[in-house]
């Protein structure tokens, strides 16, 4: 179990998140998850400082500790935006970027369990407003989140798509019969980096009426139209020994 401690003032009682049990709870989750110490990352060819306040933690991640689905939890994280509770931004480039939550006002949830306990109110837990038209926070409740309206599950998706793929042996084995010349994994690769794993290929899918994406599909067909060939160490001609694809973990 982790140490330290969070502190809370009476007023959270007037807050939003107190009205509904699982956004409280998710808040609490919060708190209780993001770093209490700086600590460094890597991420791709840079070093970044994750502070006391702030996590590196994936969507995925915080999905999991809600228990509820992608969408519910981006959702939740807009909302705590919209109030200032928290900042979230994508730190680095590409699909290796990750992304980085901010708790603002950090200082007033946590202090040194040396100092003296002190009742200032955290400002981040403003009252909630009883004159909050009911008919707005309604509407703001139905709309539903999916890839088609958010370039965060849209890449989400997307990423968990490639990774099965490049970890399903009898898909790249096939490939490789079908394309003995082509590095499959390269190429697939290629594919993500330059454009499904950007906006640009995010619009492109957008513009389907389909409700889903088959990326299965998508990325077979990717692997003929971003083509990497093959070359030999000794030669520099474009056939080599093929990849042993049952090693792979």
């Amino acid at each position: 179990m982790a140490e330290g401690w969070i502190k809370l003032h009476r007023a959270v009682q007037d807050h939003w998140t107190w009205q509904d049990d699982k956004y409280f709870k998710w808040w609490l989750i919060v708190l209780l998850n993001v770093n209490h110490k700086s600590v460094e990352f890597p991420v791709g060819d840079d070093i970044f400082t994750c502070n006391p306040g702030q996590s590196f933690r994936s969507i995925d991640k915080w999905t999991a500790l809600f228990s509820c689905s992608k969408p519910t939890t981006i959702k939740f994280f807009k909302m705590l935006e919209k109030d200032k509770m928290i900042t979230r931004k994508n730190m680095g480039k590409g699909n290796r970027r990750k992304h980085l939550l901010t708790v603002l006002n950090w200082k007033e949830y946590q202090q040194e369990e040396t100092e003296n306990f002190t009742e200032s109110k955290p400002k981040a837990l403003p009252k909630v407003n009883p004159n909050k038209n009911d008919k707005n926070e309604k509407n703001e409740e139905e709309v539903i989140l999916s890839w088609r309206n958010s370039f965060e599950i849209y890449l989400d998706e997307m990423n968990s798509e490639y990774d099965k793929l490049i970890n399903d042996h009898d898909f790249l084995e096939k490939q490789e019969r079908y394309h003995p010349n082509i590095d499959i994994l390269l190429s697939l690769e290629k594919a993500k980096e330059n454009f499904w794993g950007t906006e640009a290929g995010w619009n492109s899918k957008k513009k389907k009426k389909s409700k889903s994406i088959n990326w299965k599909l998508t990325f077979t067909n990717a692997i003929e139209l971003n083509k990497v060939w093959r070359k030999n160490e000794k030669t520099q001609t474009t056939t080599a020994p093929k990849r042993d694809y049952s090693v792979r973990t």
